[in-house]
């Protein structure tokens, strides 16, 4: 019998990821946030045009971490990610196999990274009160759009 995670660490283990991913992020825009400044200040030659071609680029390289972490990582560690794997938890189709390229993708960007955007953060909120408050299931809206669930592990 699987049993489906509890809310908390669910939360957790995203809170765990996206500080994987923000510190990761941070790291690669720190030439680009230090030019920015530099410009700003009038000690750069660098003109505008340069600064925000080096942001796209390195911006480019955060969404392609983005994507393989929350994507490809969890397809190569069978359902999880570091966040998952600390807190114990792993996410598996409904049928109870587990997840592929396709699903995650559908999961990741269709269901949590363009629908939030689109919706202007109201499904992250629902989100959010669905894990908390639905009885034992803890199904999200982007879980039942890739028919996925969370479970614990062993």
């Amino acid at each position: 019998m699987l049993k489906k995670s509890k809310a908390k660490y669910r939360i957790m283990a995203h809170l765990f990821d996206w500080a994987i991913v923000f510190t990761f992020c941070f790291i690669i825009m720190l030439l680009p946030i230090k030019n920015l400044i530099d410009v700003i200040k009038g000690n750069s030659s660098i003109d505008v045009f340069n600064l925000v071609i080096t942001t796209l680029l390195f911006g480019g390289v955060c969404f392609i971490f983005i994507v393989f972490y929350f994507v490809i990582v969890p397809v190569l560690l069978e359902g999880q990610t570091l966040g998952k794997k600390f807190f114990k938890i792993k996410i598996i189709k409904s049928d109870g196999s587990n997840v592929d390229f396709m699903t995650m993708f559908v999961r990741e960007l269709c269901g949590k990274i363009l629908i939030d955007f689109s919706s202007f953060g109201f499904t992250l909120l629902s989100s959010l009160f669905c894990v908390i408050n639905r009885s034992e299931d803890h199904l999200t809206f982007h879980d039942v759009l890739a028919s996925t669930i969370v479970i614990d592990v062993d």
